[in-house]
């Protein structure tokens, strides 16, 4: 997977991007030309078009998610061994990199002691802080799944409402072949 650094902001964007693109209708076909099963299927392949760029853009948000929860899970997994190795006492400091992580995506961290040293007590608010972060993103993973799949059930509707169009012209045009034989 690939290793996303932006924010879930970011992250989040490509939906954004697909939403607008799927609440868009599409306006100046010029279909005066086309016979109606053309206009038709012409008319379908843009919105499975536009579907599937949708679709594209939900799978690339929904990577870039997976990927901010991969590095959350690993600073997570930072802070909890952080936290055994100071049980007995003593303090150990935030790192640069789990301080930036943090930072960016707006982790709250404990600031007892207005400090980058942590006790074992502070470490545990920390793991806190960040795995509820992590639960948010993967809810989030799961919403933007089920509208993923509502996306492909539209698209897979709009492929079959485009072969019954085909099939019926079809059928009239065989019929009219058989009144003119």
């Amino acid at each position: 997977m690939a290793n996303f650094n932006g924010t879930v902001a970011a992250a989040n964007r490509p939906i954004v991007e697909a939403d607008a693109l799927l609440s868009r209708r599409l306006t100046g076909i010029n279909t005066g030309h086309l016979s109606i099963d053309q206009a038709a299927f012409t008319i379908a392949t843009l919105y499975v078009t536009s579907y599937k760029t949708a679709i594209e853009k939900y799978i690339l948000a929904v990577n870039n998610k997976h990927s901010l929860i991969e590095q959350g899970g690993k600073h997570l997994a930072n802070m909890q061994e952080l936290k055994t190795r100071v049980e007995g006492g003593g303090l150990r400091a935030v790192s640069g990199e789990m301080k930036t992580f943090l930072n960016r995506h707006n982790i709250p961290t404990d600031r007892n002691g207005n400090d980058n040293d942590h006790n074992a007590k502070e470490w545990q608010i920390n793991i806190e802080y960040l795995n509820n972060w992590i639960k948010g993103r993967s809810n989030e993973v799961e919403t933007d799944v089920i509208k993923l799949n509502d996306i492909i059930n539209k698209q897979n509707q709009l492929l079959q409402s485009t072969t019954t169009i085909l099939k019926k012209a079809h059928e009239v045009l065989e019929g009219l072949i058989r009144t003119l034989v």
